[in-house]
């Protein structure tokens, strides 16, 4: 039989201790408890086998004797020295590793398995420290590097240390039901309490009846906001950015698209009665100046960051959020929008297949830092294809442009749409002809009900109202400075 590929699981020992002069983080006694007790004590296999790997033993030859023992275990057949050494021999690593000989001292040298747990965690211990060490010393070198700005150097730093931390959240990732179940008990009485005194349980998103259904953004999940060009998926989402910090929620908005400045003067050009022509050409009184200027002033302390910078990948977006997570400046993620965003990671996927990893990355995201995040998508035009009688052109989820993986990714799905775009008129209960309606479509939601919003806008869509059944304006209480 051919001899396999001679694995390594040093990890670039060298490498860690070259420039210290330390020998790296090891406890060779430790590993041989290990292996000693899964060679005499079988039974003692599964007590370890998921919270180590082979490549976490610092001497190459325990972490083949591991790799061994972890095979015939998925195999569900009897561990034993003979067992383990068959199928070293098998593999042309017997003598590499000692030779049978070797596999024998090591179980001379235990007297029970009692405290193989404990010798494993050791193991990984010493383990985790030495990748530690590794991550930073490629940090470090990194930093060094005149081809390498900041965001690339914090990036790739911060990945492998998340790489790093899954591995330790991994080793105690399992939790009994009971302890959850009291956690989820102790939660919902924090709902029942914020009912009674009539706070939402989630962000509120400035829309009273978009709220009825959805509760608020909660927490971890992605909710995507998508419609065609021109329905005012940016101005939506600008909606829920000023309602979240008016609430005190610091918010981080992603702009792909359009400039920093652009979206601070459409937000502050929804707190205005100044018509937005007007505005933008700078055709404005000194009276509407002096009202400008105290608009302003109201919202300066709103917490919204924005970062406008162009061709981002979720990688970028990550890092800042989890900096300005930890410094208490991220409650609520808003990306505008999922197809402006590049991978990085794989330019050879087809673009199917790139949307896929990015929604799969953005509800990762969601996740992690425990926070909403909204993320704006744009709809293929499958919908302008259908009836053109009113109604006829209502989104629906496959319209989702470039991957089915978004809709699945999604906890929630949120279309804009306008009829008016599409030459058709809204009546109200009077038999009134209603302008500058528009149509929030629940289309998905994970852990709640589907429905849909109406509510109606300044022409600008600078500016929302809820709606009442005859269109009339209706002021959110929290609208008003």
């Amino acid at each position: 039989m051919k001899k396999q590929k001679k694995e390594s699981y040093i990890s670039d020992k060298s490498a860690i201790a070259d420039g210290i002069g330390r020998i790296p983080p090891q406890a060779i006694d430790m590993e041989e408890a290990v292996l000693g007790a899964m060679l005499a004590f079988p039974e003692s296999v599964e007590r370890v086998v998921y919270t180590l790997d082979k490549e976490m033993f610092y001497r190459e030859a325990h972490g083949v004797i591991f790799g061994a023992i972890q095979d015939i275990f998925s195999r569900n057949e009897p561990i034993d020295i003979l067992t383990v050494v068959n199928l070293l021999r098998k593999y042309g690593r017997l003598e590499e590793i000692g030779g049978a000989f070797y596999l024998t001292q090591l179980t001379n040298r235990v007297l029970s398995d009692a405290h193989v747990e404990f010798h494993a965690a050791v193991v990984f211990d010493k383990y985790i420290m030495r990748e530690l060490i590794r991550s930073s010393s490629e940090t470090i070198g990194s930093a060094f590097s005149e081809d390498m700005d900041l965001t690339d150097v914090y990036r790739d730093a911060d990945t492998s240390l998340t790489v790093i931390g899954e591995r330790i959240a991994g080793k105690r990732r399992s939790r009994d039901f009971c302890a959850i179940l009291q956690d989820c008990i102790t939660e919902q009485w924090e709902r029942k309490a914020n009912y009674e005194k009539g706070v939402s349980n989630g962000i509120e998103s400035g829309f009273v009846d978009l709220d009825k259904i959805t509760h608020g953004w909660q927490n971890s999940d992605l909710i995507i906001l998508a419609a065609r060009p021109s329905m005012g998926k940016t101005a939506v989402a600008l909606k829920f950015t000023r309602m979240a910090a008016m609430l005190g929620v610091p918010v981080v908005f992603f702009s792909l698209e359009m400039s920093e400045k652009q979206i601070v003067h459409r937000m502050a050009m929804s707190g205005l009665k100044i018509d937005p022509w007007r505005y933008r050409s700078g055709n404005m009184t000194g009276e509407e100046m002096i009202e400008f200027e105290a608009y302003c002033d109201a919202i300066k302390s709103l917490p919204i960051t924005i970062d406008d910078t162009a061709g981002i990948t979720v990688g970028h977006i990550r890092v800042q959020s989890k900096m300005l997570k930890k410094q208490g400046k991220c409650g609520l993620i808003v990306i505008d929008y999922l197809q402006l965003i590049r991978e990085f990671e794989n330019a050879n996927r087809n673009r199917e297949q790139a949307m896929a990893a990015i929604s799969n990355q953005c509800k990762t995201l969601a996740k992690e830092l425990n926070v909403p995040v909204i993320a704006l998508s744009q709809l293929n035009r499958e919908c302008e294809k259908r009836g053109g009688k009113e109604g006829g052109h209502k989104p629906i989820l496959s319209d989702l442009r470039d991957s089915g993986a978004i809709e699945q990714d999604a906890d929630v799905v949120i279309f804009v749409h306008r009829e008016e775009k599409y030459g058709n008129v809204v009546i109200n209960d009077n038999g009134d002809v209603v302008p500058n309606v528009g149509l929030l479509i629940v289309s998905k939601q994970r852990n709640g009900d589907l429905g849909e919003v109406k509510f109606t806008h300044n022409g600008s869509m600078t500016e929302f109202y809820d709606w009442d059944k005859y269109g009339n304006k209706n002021f959110y209480e929290h609208d008003v400075f």
